[in-house]
């Protein structure tokens, strides 16, 4: 009797732990959540969009004359690259 009992006393022991860690967990079902998951998905999936200030960053950048294609730069013409 005494073996039954310390059975289910371990059954239980693991029963109450295994809720304890499923409810801390599981994550939350409320509409909010789904919509804030969903905003983190696209953002992640989305292509970064340059900043103004990154623009001031790039090489070439204080020269006003500078081809945005990259012909002005130093053996573009070696490469079959024409400006303008």
């Amino acid at each position: 009797m005494a073996n039954l009992l310390y059975l289910i006393g371990a059954i239980a022991a693991i029963a109450v732990i295994c809720t304890v860690l499923y409810v801390r967990t599981r994550k939350p079902r409320t509409l909010e959540y789904g919509i804030d998951s969903f905003q983190r998905e696209l953002r992640a999936l989305s292509p970064e969009r340059p900043d103004r200030t990154d623009r001031a960053d790039r090489p070439g950048a204080d020269r006003p004359g500078a081809d945005r294609r990259g012909a002005d730069r130093p053996g573009a013409e070696r490469d079959g690259r024409r400006s303008g």
